[in-house]
């Protein structure tokens, strides 16, 4: 048996998870793992053609699924018939997020046989709350939660998710008609992120212009132009280039700024990926 994960990670949190339902096939069952954000569409029509079971795993933004991993659902060959299995991270709520992106694999083909939910560390609302505004301060939830033993609560799903596949169980999460009218909405706010973003991220004084967020922003949003760096209108809402800027320069500005998160998080041993631009 082959199995093939597709994934796509904003500060490493879908990535570990997806890393815990490769440790949970092996040894058995050879697993191979695949960053969709580097990944053209011929080599992975040519994976999912080799294996006999697809995983898909993404983190939740606003309720939805961000757009390099929506795009990447949309651009797949019809695979009639191909077993399949979702995951979607999240740092608060997710509501009907799975309903899109199930409703996408099957409308390809796809016999979706699991798709659940993990809940993970927000890289938003983390660790860190001093020196955050005050609505930051009153929302840092998630720090209660202990980051690391939510990521291993993830790895723990994630066995339980690859043992009931391996037995034959079909499980599913329930939306109910609030749940996917709140997905709807939640892609209408992923789809109208991109000029959100563009009219509140900035950069502060501090920044040396090292180009770190240009290689690693996987929309190819960020550049260097003269002494600035300037942000597109493709933005997919990952919050990289906030939390991976080493001297913290990366920022929101007002009214984003009400909520913002003045602490930095990113999956422990994740590395941003780096594109040659």
């Amino acid at each position: 048996m082959r199995v093939a994960i597709f994934y796509f990670t904003g500060t490493g949190n879908t990535q570990s998870v997806a890393e815990g339902f490769a440790a949970a096939f092996r040894p058995d069952v050879e697993v191979s793992l695949h960053n969709v954000e580097s990944l053209p569409l011929g080599p992975a029509a040519a994976l999912l053609r080799d294996c006999d079971l697809a995983g898909f795993g993404s983190p939740v933004y606003g309720f939805a699924v961000p757009r390099p991993f929506d795009r990447f659902l949309r651009a797949l060959p019809h695979s009639p018939g191909q077993r399949a299995f979702l995951f979607l991270t999240m740092g608060g709520a997710a509501l009907g997020a799975l309903h899109h992106p199930r409703r996408l694999l099957e409308r390809n083909g796809f016999d979706v046989v699991n798709s659940s939910l993990f809940l993970a560390p927000s890289n938003v609302f983390v660790s860190g709350a001093e020196g955050g505004s005050f609505v930051y301060r009153l929302l840092w939830y998630t720090e209660r939660q202990h980051p690391a033993r939510l990521l291993e609560h993830c790895r723990t799903g994630a066995r339980e998710t690859v043992a009931a596949i391996l037995s034959g169980q079909r499980c599913h999460v329930r939306d109910s008609l609030l749940a996917r009218l709140a997905s709807w909405a939640g892609r209408l706010a992923v789809f109208t992120s991109a000029w959100q973003m563009k009219l509140v991220l900035g950069t502060r004084r501090t920044c040396n212009r090292c180009g770190i967020c240009v290689r690693s922003c996987p929309q190819g949003n960020i550049r260097l132009t003269g002494r600035r760096v300037r942000f597109g209108w493709r933005c997919a809402m990952c919050y990289r280039c906030i939390n991976i800027c080493p001297v913290r320069a990366v920022r929101l500005r007002w009214p984003a700024s009400f909520f913002d998160n003045r602490a930095q998080y990113v999956c422990p041993g994740w590395q941003p990926p780096v594109h040659d631009r």
